[in-house]
């Protein structure tokens, strides 16, 4: 049981510092990436305007945030899981 339960804490912090590394990294390189933010802020606000408040439909632009980012943190983060 003790075995397990280092195990299990090991695992938690590592993903604690996995979590902390890629949010790091996302500030890093967040300006490289500040063209596909400005435009899901862009359609957040053009929601908003409409009476959208929610931004439910914004979720594309977003996932092209996230792409453009992942294409700058992944290598990196993965080179710590080595």
């Amino acid at each position: 049981f003790f075995f397990f339960t280092c195990l299990i804490k090991q695992q938690q912090i590592m993903s604690d510092n996995m979590c902390e590394l890629r949010a790091q990294l996302e500030e890093e390189y967040h300006p490289k990436c500040s063209k596909a933010w400005k435009a899901y802020e862009e359609c957040g606000e053009r929601l908003e305007a409409q009476g959208n408040p929610d931004g439910k439909h914004c979720d594309g632009w977003y996932g092209d945030y996230v792409h453009c980012l992942d294409g700058y943190i992944a290598k990196k983060l993965f080179a710590k899981l080595k």
